[in-house]
């Protein structure tokens, strides 16, 4: 009867989350876009991309072969970053705060993840592969997100 029990509670639990699940908006087809801005105070890493200190804009495209994230500085095209993969969000589901996930190592710094309030979680390769990954020393960065 326990074990009864305890299987009746877990299809509950799993119904009420693939429930909340099916109503988050990532990019979820070829086309769909979603928009951010950050101020990055230091420079990093984002994939192969090299930021400096200042003021960017994004936007997450769902393709075929993933989801990229495009970086722009004012008008100018900076590159593309593919996303590793993607998660619901973490913490909290009020929590309403995005942020970029910054990992120190080394003396540089690569953007591990980006977060979007109520949405996903973005994970990306990083420069400097298992050092980045093994550290302990993080930063994060305020992102601004607007849905379209």
């Amino acid at each position: 009867m326990k074990a009864h029990k305890f299987v009746l509670k877990f299809a509950i639990v799993a119904i009420v989350a693939a429930t909340a699940m099916a109503g988050r908006s990532f990019p979820q087809s070829m086309g769909d876009t979603q928009h951010g801005s950050f101020t990055l105070p230091f420079e990093a890493y984002w994939g192969t991309l090299d930021l400096k200190p200042g003021s960017y804009s994004f936007d997450i495209s769902a393709t075929a072969s993933g989801y990229l994230v495009g970086v722009e500085q004012g008008d100018r095209q900076v590159g593309w970053v593919s996303a590793a993969f993607v998660t619901a969000p973490i913490g909290s589901l009020e929590d309403s705060n995005g942020a970029l996930l910054c990992v120190r190592y080394e003396g540089a710094c690569a953007i591990r993840a980006l977060k979007l309030p109520w949405q996903a979680v973005y994970y990306f390769n990083v420069v400097g592969g298992s050092k980045a990954l093994e550290s302990q020393e993080t930063d994060t960065v305020s992102v601004l997100y607007a849905e379209k």
